[in-house]
């Protein structure tokens, strides 16, 4: 199969992704109520939280290692590392879980979970590292998004009622099956053996090299994830899980035009801003960053226009009251999620620039942004859904802001 061929599969792939996750929320938000929708919501950012954090970043080095040495013992090593560390990470979870009453039910399925999407992901980043992307696309499509669309036909089709443990269930089963097919894709396209396994040893300075290589990406995107953690946890410390549901629900919509833009225009113009680095040619190197700028308003217009047409067709076929009288808040969680896409077009030129400490401290300073929010929203009892609105407006405006001024700051000193 040539490249192009390959490139066009993993487009469709990525559209198909893309789609599953539109029709899984149009599903649940009309089966389920609006506070288990709201729970659906932060058991996700819980899983997603933790594979972050068990991840550590550390497939940066690792990965990185491979590609410049093709040694394959990199990868024996690497999982060895991943697996300790989400054992440990397991047990913070479940003390973490303790506190969340309304969780408690769910906790079995949300280890489960844990496990597989971490390991998942680990096996997806070794199948690129080997160049495997089209299997590894297939290896995300059959975690991520079959189980959306066998639950779209077993809605459309009415042939029993979903509950959300069903859901949690299904979602498990997909990935578990993701995981059979990464690792037995893994495991042919690499030359280690049972003993190569065995005699591999994690050594106190390897673990150090990765560890220090790590550190920063992995602070600085443990940083933002907390914020995707917190916004949803905030509701359930208030007791508003309603208000969850209705947050969890216009987020998810709000938040495909970040994905569209990601899949359309930052996988394609994110090499060329390297390069164009790498070359010296500032002018062209701006000139790239504009033109994904303008592309990603082009989209914000073109999004904006199709919500306010169907939108509304659309919360009347769901027919809840919760998604009718508060919809003012897609449109706010719409202007946020433009305002991640025109920073993450900055984040890549940071990127380029190897400003990796500057990343990080503005991850921090954003997360300190969301957090101050909420101390006062709660402090004034605002409505939760308020408060966590505005914390997540602020600390997106702080995160563009600063990554602005660094952008500008590189073009100047880098040229």
């Amino acid at each position: 199969m040539n490249l192009n061929t390959d490139k066009i599969y993993n487009l469709l792939i990525k559209v198909l992704i893309l789609a599953s996750k539109f029709l899984l929320m149009i599903c649940l938000a009309k089966s389920l109520e609006a506070y288990e929708l709201g729970i659906y919501g932060l058991i996700q950012s819980i899983v997603v939280y933790y594979m972050y954090f068990c991840g550590c970043d550390l497939y940066t080095y690792s990965t990185r290692e491979y590609i410049r040495t093709e040694n394959e013992l990199i990868f024996i090593k690497h999982s060895k590392a991943i697996i300790l560390i989400s054992i440990a990470g397991i047990l913070i979870t479940l003390v973490a879980l303790k506190g969340i009453n309304t969780l408690f039910e769910y906790i079995p399925i949300i280890v489960l979970l844990c496990f597989l999407e971490h390991y998942n992901q680990e096996v997806g980043r070794m199948l690129i590292a080997k160049k495997y992307q089209l299997k590894a696309g297939i290896q995300l499509f059959i975690r991520s998004s079959s189980w959306c669309y066998i639950i779209a036909v077993v809605v459309a089709l009415n042939i029993t009622k979903i509950e959300l443990i069903y859901v949690l269930g299904l979602w498990a089963l997909c990935s578990f099956f993701s995981l059979l097919y990464g690792s037995y894709i893994l495991f042919r396209a690499t030359k280690v053996n049972i003993n190569d396994i065995m005699q591999e040893k994690l050594t106190k300075n390897w673990l150090i090299k990765v560890f220090k290589t790590s550190s920063v990406f992995f602070i600085g995107t443990l940083a933002v994830r907390t914020i995707f953690v917190l916004d949803k946890s905030y509701f359930e410390y208030t007791d508003q899980l309603n208000d969850l549901g209705v947050y969890v629900f216009y987020s998810s919509f709000a938040g495909v035009l970040l994905s569209f833009c990601d899949s359309v225009i930052f996988q394609f113009s994110y090499p060329k801003l390297i390069q164009l680095y790498k070359d010296g040619k500032n002018q062209l190197m701006k000139n790239e960053m504009i033109k994904m700028l303008i592309q990603c308003l082009a989209i914000l217009v073109v999004f904006s226009l199709g919500s306010y047409i169907f939108l509304g067709y659309l919360i009347e076929f769901i027919g809840k009251d919760e998604y009718v009288n508060n919809i003012e808040y897609f449109w706010w969680l719409l202007l946020i999620n433009f305002i991640l896409a025109s920073s993450t077009i900055f984040h890549y030129v940071i990127y380029a620039f190897n400003y990796d400490k500057a990343i990080m401290m503005i991850s921090i300073l954003s997360l300190l942004s969301f957090i101050v929010v909420l101390v006062i929203g709660d402090f004034y009892s605002i409505s939760a859904i308020n408060t966590v609105v505005l914390a997540v407006l602020v600390s997106t405006l702080v995160t563009g802001i600063m990554k602005l001024l660094k952008v500008r700051e590189g073009f100047k000193k880098e040229f």
